[in-house]
Parts: structure tokens; sequence; C-alpha cells
């Protein structure tokens, strides 16, 4: 049946070769594994097939509760919310893909918590016999900081809760990566009828992509098997328990006949047999198998183990002196100390003052607050005051508008009427003037008649 939409590939497994030969796979038949991949070192030249979002959040999640590449036994993740958001938008942003996914070694410690946020997600969980990858982390010089041994219980827990989240999960496909080498085919037709993932996935495919000096296997014989196997029984237990489970086991262990009937479980984190080797043992066995197995690998591994102890030893003086220059400093804070035991006294009485004083504190904010309730009252009555001459001062201006424009009114009119008085002076004048003339003519026609007068009756003469 065709993909469907959306789904998910989540890769994990604590073998970084391994696991990039399952993502090239997917990722050449159709998957998406990310935009940003970590690129290539001398352990994959090729490079991890690693989207680097995931890598980042889980070494930040793992650092920030002091945990690395190798995690207490047991560990299990709980998410801040701020954990939780990243993830989600991580998922958000590839939710447009088909057919996407990630691979990262460090998935198999978060598994359980991203199949909560990606339900339906298919798991490919491959996984190698544990001396080819403590041989593998040799060759590329992963275990400079963490030990042999450490890697080996490293590999243990991974393994141990991938398999535990398999046996909750039906959504998984355990395989050995040697048996994905040997029968692609197979591998495809589990990745359809298991996993519901149409991919062409083939044989033909698998070897195109597959680099036998990537994927080096022990060149180990039968003692050194069983030196491994006395060393590490924890390890053995649980490689055939995978063997037994998975549906790819290795090839060559299932040829030989070396693969135990299934367990009914897996062995407790740390169990060793009552009478196997102690740790430094251990270590030291494991040593002589390595350096016996891969001597060019180890010898430079053993140099980088010097040059680590002797940036130690560096460390070291540099503390130890650093820790003087810390006594001296002790000596002059004890000085001090001393002095100010002898200002503790003062400081007392001081204390006492101020216990005084904030006493009357006390009383005087009792009084202030009695002050300031009065003044509360007090500056509403003026609010409320304000306001109603705010509104008087309105209306007066309101007034005032108007009787200026009277004003101007009455002020046009006072000029037309001192101009019609102008206008009533000068006729008046003129009435004068014409007055006084026509007086004047007045007098000069009485004396007129007058004289007209006596002429007729010959008083006048001409």
């Amino acid at each position: 049946m065709p993909s469907p939409a959306g789904t998910v590939v989540v890769i994990a497994g604590m073998h970084r070769s391994g696991t990039s030969l399952v993502a090239s796979v997917l990722r050449e038949a159709g998957a998406h594994m990310g935009d940003r991949l970590v690129g290539p070192d001398r352990g994959n030249p090729r490079g991890h097939f690693e989207d680097a979002d995931f890598v980042e959040f889980h070494q930040r999640a793992l650092f920030a509760r002091g945990q690395h590449v190798r995690v207490t036994p047991g560990f299990t993740f709980a998410p801040t919310t701020a954990e939780r958001c990243e993830a989600e938008a991580l998922v958000a942003a590839r939710a447009d893909r088909p057919l996407w996914g990630w691979k990262d070694p460090r998935t198999a410690l978060f598994l359980a918590f991203w199949d909560t946020l990606v339900p339906g997600a298919a798991y490919v969980l491959p996984y190698r016999h544990p001396l080819d990858v403590l041989l593998s982390l040799v060759r590329r010089a992963d275990v400079s900081y963490i030990g042999l041994l450490e890697a080996v219980d490293a590999w243990c827990e991974y393994n141990r809760q991938a398999l535990a989240f398999r046996r909750r999960v039906p959504r998984t496909l355990l395989c050995h990566v040697h048996g994905v080498v040997a029968d692609g085919d197979a591998f495809g037709r589990l990745l359809r009828e298991r996993l519901q993932l149409d991919l062409p996935v083939s044989t033909a495919m698998v070897q195109a992509l597959y680099r036998p000096a990537e994927l080096q296997g022990a060149a180990a014989d039968p003692a050194d098997l069983d030196a491994f196997a006395r060393l590490c029984p924890e390890a053995l237990a649980l490689l055939d328990t995978l063997d037994a489970e998975a549906e790819l086991p290795d090839p060559s262990r299932a040829a030989s006949g070396s693969v135990s009937a299934a367990r009914d479980g897996v062995a407790p984190a740390g169990s060793v047999s009552g009478g196997g080797p102690d740790a430094a043992s251990r270590r030291a066995g494991l040593a002589g198998l390595v350096s016996r197995l891969a001597p060019a690998a180890y010898s430079a591994l053993h140099d980088e183990w010097l040059a680590h102890a002797d940036e130690r030893e560096r460390a070291v003086l540099w503390l130890r002196t650093q820790h003087e220059a810390d006594l001296e400093e002790i000596a002059r804070w004890q000085a001090e100390y001393a002095q100010l035991r002898e200002s503790h006294a003062h400081w007392e009485a001081a204390a006492a003052a101020l216990q005084t004083a904030v006493r009357n504190l006390e009383d005087g904010k009792a009084w202030l607050e009695a002050q300031r309730r009065a003044d509360d009252e007090a500056r509403t009555w003026l609010e409320t005051r304000v306001a109603a001459l705010e509104t008087e001062i309105e209306r007066w201006a309101a007034e005032h508008a108007r009787l200026r424009d009277a004003h101007v009114e009455l002020e046009a009119g006072c000029r037309w009427l001192q101009e019609q008085r102008t206008a009533l002076l000068a006729e008046v004048e003129r009435w004068r003037t014409a007055h006084a003339s026509a007086e004047a003519w007045a007098r000069d026609r009485e004396e007129l008649v007058a004289r007209l007068a006596r002429r007729l009756e010959g008083r006048d003469t001409p």
C-alpha cells in the first residue's frame, strides 16, 4: 500500500556508521531525512545523514541534565515546557512533507517522548555487535573521553531502551546492519509489510550505497569473541536477545548457531555475572583485546589519551597554584572577618536603634495613613469644586464672548452715530449760514420796502 501522508521514519541506534547506511538507503528511496545534515568526518567520510536540528535538540537536553553519550542507566527524558515547544516546532516545520524522518543515535533515549508528538511514526532500530561498535568508536577516537568499558555500557543502555520501546510499540523494525546489507530485498519487504512504507528498497540499492570500509567488522577469532563475552557478559546477553527478536538478525551469528534462545527480558543495567571480573580487570582486558584487533587505531587512541593526560596534568598544576592563591585569599578574608566580628557589636546597637526608629516610623506611618485619607477626601472635594468652577468659567467665557460681540456692535453703532452727528452739525452750520443770509436778505428787503414806501409817499427822493 502507499505510504500514508506525513509518515515519519525514526532511525535510532548506538552506532553512527550502521545507522548512516540505513538512513542513506531510506533517503535514496525517497524519504526526506533533513535539510541541514551533520557533515562528514573521519568516521563517516560521506556524512552521517543526521538532521542537525534533532541532534542539537538531543545534545542540549542531555547536557542540561548532566548527561552525555553514556547516560545514567534507566535514564528517562521528562521534557520541560520549552523543550516540548521546541520539539513540536521541529515536527511542525516538516509536517508538509509526505514522508520524512531523522536519524540520530541519541534518539534511542527519547523514543517514548517522540512517540507522543508523532503518533503513528515508524521506527527502524538498527544494531550491531557491541565489539564491532567498540572498534568503530576506537577508530574514530570517539571513546577518548569516556573509556572502553563505558562505551560498551552505553551500547547496552541505548539498545536496552530501544528494545523496551519496541516491545511496547509494534510500529518498529529491529534489524542488524549486516542483515540489511545481506538481504536488502527482505529489508524492503519488511518496510512495506511491517511499517507500511512503500519504498523501492532492494538489495541492489543497498549494495550500491554500502561501503565495507565504513562498516568494518571485528576481525576476531573465536578466542577473541570468548574473551569479549567474559569481559562483557551483559552486552552479549543483550545481543542474543536482539538477534532472537529481530526481523533481520545478524546473518553470520545465525549461520554459526551462536544466537541463544530469546530471553523473556533484558538483563538489568550494570548487571554482571557473580563470578565475572571487576571493572579494572574488564577495562584492562578490553584494552588488550582492542589493541590486538585494531593496533593502529588503539595506538592513535592511546596517543590521544596521553595528550589528554598531559593536559589534565597541566590543569592540575594550574589548579594547585590557584589553590595556594585561594588559601592566601582565605587568610585575608579571615582577618577581615575578625574585624567584622569586632564591629558586630556596634552593628547590633545600631540595629536596636533602628528597631526603635522603625517603631517610631510605624507610628508615623499610621498618622500619615490617616492624613492620606483626609488628603484624599480633600482632593475629592477639590476635584468636585474644580469641576464646578470649570463649568462656571465656561459659562462666563461664553457670556464674555457674547458681551464682546455686543461691544463690537455698539462700537460700530457709535461710529455710525458719530458720523451722523458730524453730518448733522455740518447741515446745521449750512442752515445757520443760510439763515444768516436769509436774515440779511430780509433786512435788506425791509429796508428796500421802507425806502420804496417813503418814495411813494414822496418823502424820499431818489
